[in-house]
């Protein structure tokens, strides 16, 4: 594993003044972690909040990775032995951010299958809690991609391994220009492209969170992407089942009483990864409240809590 800081990267978050890979990760406010997989090796690229690491392991045959006309159980094989290799690089530890490559309905039915097979062993590290993660994307090649050209669009359309490499080359990314002119041994052994893709996916966040214009987050969210929470007295949030109410991370915000519904939407555009908490008593919520089947609670003080955020 290396580490590359962020130790001599300006300190001014507002704005990125020269473009590179460390400065475009002062906008990410957290942490992150990356996963291109491949049936047989896989990439995973780690941002800690101040430093990149790159990881990367082989499913091999001598450990029981067979395929279905040698073994009838290769599938769960193969499973275990990536979910162990997986669990020594994220047990104990937290991200903010998660970017998992989903599958494609490739033309090759073995390695879709396979691809099926492994994709959701990060859900099941997060779900057994032996990881956490607060958001978890997963994503096709063509939309992470589609992010990453938020940053830098290139031209003639280059396929997309060389795209990647092309922009992670323009990004003065260590990891690339370190490794690049290594043979072409070397790199299947370390998995330099799935390493080179993990990288491309970290920096899609950074440009998913940041570069999106207000218009095009605005044709994507409706009301049924709006998870609320309505309580009596705010600290009954604490005892919520679903987490993200129940985490008490949250920022308090003002509705507009007049417009209940355009306001809260106009508070997810400008928070779309926050939970927000909003006073809004029982006599404001009228037909809000019935269209929605809230709770009109009758108490002396006339004191409601909307929680609510942008289901993920």
């Amino acid at each position: 594993m290396i580490n590359y800081g962020l130790e001599d990267c300006c300190e001014d978050t507002s704005k990125v003044e020269a473009v590179n890979e460390l400065n475009i990760m002062t906008l990410l406010h957290g942490t992150a972690i990356t996963l291109d997989i491949a049936p047989l090796h896989t990439g995973v690229v780690i941002w800690n909040g101040s430093s990149f690491e790159e990881y990367y392991f082989h499913l091999s045959r001598k450990e029981g990775i067979q395929d279905e006309s040698v073994s009838p159980m290769w599938a769960i094989k193969q499973r275990r032995v990536f979910k162990k290799h997986l669990e020594e690089i994220v047990k104990g530890r937290s991200f903010d951010y998660c970017l998992v490559e989903g599958v494609y309905g490739g033309e090759n039915y073995n390695t879709t299958v396979q691809l099926l097979n492994l994709n959701t062993v990060i859900d099941e590290l997060i779900l057994d809690g032996v990881c956490n993660v607060k958001t978890l994307y997963r994503e096709k090649q063509t939309v992470w991609s589609r992010d990453m050209r938020l940053i830098y669009k290139q031209k003639n359309k280059p396929t997309s391994k060389v795209e990647v490499q092309n922009f992670l080359d323009y990004m003065h990314c260590s990891y690339y220009l370190e490794h690049k002119d290594d043979t072409a041994k070397q790199k299947a052994l370390e998995c330099f492209e799935d390493i080179c893709d993990s990288y491309g996916m970290i920096f899609s966040i950074v440009a998913k969170l940041n570069f999106v214009t207000t218009s095009e987050k605005k044709k994507h969210i409706r009301f049924n992407d709006i998870k609320m929470l309505y309580v009596e007295d705010s600290s009954d949030v604490y005892y919520s089942r679903d987490e993200v109410f129940s985490s008490g991370d949250f920022e308090n915000v003002d509705l507009d009483f007049r417009n209940i519904e355009k306001s809260i939407l106009g508070y997810i555009e400008q928070f779309p990864n926050k939970l927000l908490c909003a006073y809004l008593p029982p006599s404001k919520l009228g037909i809000f409240g019935t269209r929605h089947h809230l709770e009109f609670f009758c108490n002396e003080d006339d004191e409601g809590w909307l929680y609510f955020y942008k289901k993920r």
